[in-house]
């Protein structure tokens, strides 16, 4: 484990991405998450637990050109920096299941519903090389996702900007605060964010309001738009933050893990105001054989520790006050144009922010939503 990491003192993070629902963006926000943070100086691991191998397919890899992945390694075949893959990006790497066949696949569940903590402890060992693990899950909470979410430190929900999407979370969140009571200590929520966001729609606006009201400062502020653009990555098997890092989806996903690291820090500096104290209490208990203060709830506590990070007693109470709709990346056009350069060097806000001006000036406004009115409707149309 590197000293002084990104993450400051705690080392690394594991962070596991779970939704009920499918095509809400899992995959597609663990690999650009994945990229825009090692593009921000993280060493990361990438790890797919769908057998649909969604994350090989993002970052160019076919059956073929694989060497192995997690169902060999549950079925204790090699070790895991066996089977870990390289990206476009030195600083991005990925594991897959390895499990095609209908066959293979349930023997894969099977070994994870049998052994749920067997991915924590392959895990392990990448906690020592990696400062971020983002672990893509499959929809609902089966196996992958129980033992995905064993090995995590935190959790991020990405939800489709649509109704039965929202409607879903309750269940969700009811399942991981059980496993959390069977398991112990659970993982902290990071938060949820929005994908496939449309500003063009009243839909888009209604559901982020509806679940800032369920669930208050658990929404992130950055939503990921619906883009062209996003949806491209499986064709260039590259993330959309390296082939077009200027893109709306791009700057989206930038803001996200910016968001997602603040609000750690942020997390993290008031756990240690609220444990100072006690801290003090117990050093003071020790010299005149007082008792020691409570600590703080854990285990059986979990769910309504899982509450008070939703911000609510329950979905649907509000504390009246009202939440900002999420914002959006502002759009672009490619970085690199046709012949240059496409080193997926580091790259600075600064740097963006100079580019983004730059094209401003140029007149290029870019086109990153497929019919060009994305944007014009996101600045004040009212098209529903």
């Amino acid at each position: 484990m590197r000293d002084n990491g990104p993450w400051d003192d705690y080392g690394s993070r594991v962070i596991s991405l779970i939704s009920q629902k499918g095509g809400v963006g899992k995959t597609t926000s663990a690999v650009n998450l994945g990229a825009a943070f090692a593009l921000s100086g993280h060493r990361v691991l990438v790890v797919g637990t769908d057998p649909q191998c969604g994350v090989a397919a993002s970052l160019g890899y076919d059956r073929e050109r694989l060497h192995g992945g997690l169902s060999s390694l549950l079925a204790g075949a090699g070790r895991l920096a066996d089977v870990i893959h390289e990206s476009s990006l030195p600083d991005l790497h990925f594991v897959s299941p390895d499990a095609w066949s209908l066959d293979e696949e349930r023997r894969y569940k099977a070994s994870l519903a049998s052994r749920p903590q067997a991915l924590a402890e392959l895990l392990a060992d990448a906690r020592g090389d990696y400062d971020t693990v983002l672990i893509d899950c499959p929809p609902g909470v089966g196996p992958e996702t129980r033992a995905a979410l064993r090995a995590s430190d935190a959790y991020l929900v990405p939800i489709q900007a649509e109704e039965l999407c929202r409607g879903s979370l309750v269940r969700l969140l009811s399942a991981v605060a059980n496993l959390s009571l069977e398991n112990g200590s659970p993982p902290v929520c990071m938060g949820m964010f929005l994908t496939m966001y449309d500003t063009r729609t009243r839909l888009g606006q209604q559901v982020s309001e509806r679940v800032a009201e369920d669930y208050g400062d658990a929404l992130l502020d950055t939503a990921v738009p619906r883009t062209v653009r996003l949806a491209e990555m499986a064709v260039h098997g590259k993330p959309t933050v390296i082939y077009d890092r200027l893109a709306a989806g791009s700057r989206a996903y930038f803001d996200l893990m910016d968001e997602i690291v603040l609000r750690h820090h942020a997390r993290i500096a008031a756990e240690e105001v609220v444990e100072a104290p006690r801290a003090t209490a117990i050093a003071a208990a020790a010299n005149a054989d007082a008792p020691l203060p409570a600590a703080r709830p854990s285990g059986s506590a979990a769910m309504a520790r899982l509450i008070a990070e939703l911000g609510a007693a329950a979905p649907g109470n509000s504390d009246g006050e009202s939440s900002p709709i999420p914002r959006v990346a502002a759009p672009s056009g490619d970085l690199w144009p046709d012949g240059g350069s496409t080193d997926p060097d580091m790259v600075s806000l600064d740097e963006l922010l100079a580019e983004e001006e730059r094209r401003a000036h140029d007149g290029d406004d870019g086109d990153d939503y497929e019919d060009g009115d994305y944007w014009r409707a996101g600045n004040g149309s009212s098209l529903n």
